[in-house]
C-alpha cells in the first residue's frame, strides 16, 4: 500500500476554517480551527509548515474571498476541491458544478466509512445540510435549513426585547413559560423539521430500491448541540473530520 504523500488537509467554511493531518490509517490530527478571515487563515497555515514541514495542501472551500486568497498565495501549493471536480455520475443534483463541493465530499467521506452503504448525512455548520447517499455512492439531493447559531442569532436580532434563546432540548409541551416557549420555537422546530426529512430520506431510498437501512452521520461544529437537542439524533455516528475523508479520497 503506498502511504499518502505529505500533505495538509484544510477545510474553509462560512465561519470556520479546519486544517488536519491523516494519522495512520483511519486517524486525524486536528491542527487547529480559526475563524475563515484572510489573516487567520495564512498564519494557521503558516505555523502548520513550521511544524510538520508539510506546504502541500488539499482544500475545500465554500468562502470565494478565501478561495481566491488561496490561490493567489499559495500558488504551486494548494490543490482545491470545486463543484467542478464533482463527477456529473455521482451525484442527481443538476447541474452537478451548482453542488456545494463541502455537501458533496461529506457524502463522499460517509459512503466510504459506511463500507459503501446508502446514508443520510448531516453537516451542523452555519447551515444544517441533509443530504442522501444512494447504496452505489451517487448524491441523491437533500435540504439545506438554517444552523443553529443561525437560526438563534436571527431570533434574537429580530426580537431583541425577548429572552436570549438558549438552543437546548425541549421540555414537556406545551410551553408554560416565554423562555420555554423560546426554546420549542427553535430546537423544537428544527428537532421537527430533521426528523420529517429523515423520514422522508428513508421512504425515498426504498423506492429507489435500497436494500438495506441507511446509516445516520452527523459532522460539523454544531453537531454535538444538535445531536444533544434533537431525540431522532441519538443513532448518529458523529465525526468531525468526515469532510477531511471525503476529501482524501477524491483527491488521492
Amino acid at each position: 500500500m503506498n502511504a499518502d504523500p505529505p500533505c495538509l488537509y484544510l477545510d474553509v467554511g462560512n465561519t470556520r476554517t479546519k486544517l488536519a493531518r491523516p494519522v495512520g490509517g483511519e486517524g486525524w490530527d486536528l491542527l487547529g480551527a480559526v475563524p475563515t478571515e484572510e489573516q487567520a487563515v495564512r498564519d494557521l497555515l503558516e505555523e502548520a509548515a513550521e511544524k510538520t514541514g508539510s506546504r502541500e495542501i488539499r482544500a475545500c472551500s465554500v468562502a470565494p474571498r478565501l478561495t481566491t486568497m488561496l490561490e493567489k498565495r499559495q500558488r504551486g501549493r494548494v490543490t482545491i476541491f470545486t463543484s467542478r471536480d464533482i463527477p456529473p455520475s455521482r451525484t442527481f443534483h443538476k447541474p452537478s458544478t451548482a453542488l456545494g463541493a463541502d455537501r458533496f465530499l461529506l457524502c463522499a467521506g460517509a459512503w466510504s466509512a459506511s463500507g459503501r452503504r446508502p446514508a443520510i448525512v448531516l453537516g451542523a455548520g452555519t447551515a444544517l445540510t441533509i443530504d442522501l447517499v444512494h447504496e452505489d455512492g451517487r448524491h441523491l439531493g437533500g435540504a439545506i435549513l438554517p444552523g443553529v447559531e443561525t437560526l438563534r442569532r436571527g431570533f434574537h436580532r429580530a426580537m431583541p426585547h425577548l429572552p436570549e434563546p438558549p438552543f437546548e432540548r425541549p421540555g414537556a409541551w406545551p410551553a408554560t413559560t416565554t423562555p420555554n416557549a423560546i426554546v420549542w420555537g427553535l430546537a423544537g422546530m428544527l428537532g421537527l423539521a430533521v426528523d420529517g426529512l429523515l423520514e422522508r430520506s428513508r421512504l425515498r431510498l426504498i423506492e429507489l430500491g435500497s436494500d438495506e437501512p441507511p446509516e445516520l452521520w452527523l459532522s460539523g461544529g454544531d453537531a454535538d448541540r444538535l445531536a444533544d437537542a434533537v431525540p431522532g439524533l441519538a443513532a448518529a455516528r458523529r465525526d468531525p473530520y468526515l469532510l477531511f475523508r471525503g476529501l482524501r479520497q477524491q483527491m488521492w
